[in-house]
């Protein structure tokens, strides 16, 4: 048999790699991280009370987490 193992290994080469691909749906999928919170809202019978950051809160959290970065990347 010409080819023996090597084609078998192609083929399954070919097929792992196609599964690594995302799938391409003409539909899009029903449920979605927004429509699970809506869910969850309406299951809840309440709103969110959202808070409002300052800039200058927001530095500060841009800060602490740049810093937090550089951590992680020296060790």
């Amino acid at each position: 048999m010409p080819g023996g193992g090597s084609i078998q290994g192609m083929r399954n080469s070919l097929s792992n790699n196609k599964k690594l691909l995302r799938s391409k749906s003409y539909f899009k999928k029903e449920r979605s991280f927004l429509s699970i919170k809506a869910e969850y809202l309406k299951a809840a019978g309440g709103k969110i009370a959202f808070k409002k950051a300052s800039k200058e809160d927001i530095l500060k959290i841009r800060k602490k987490i740049i810093r937090q970065k550089r951590k992680e990347n020296l060790y």
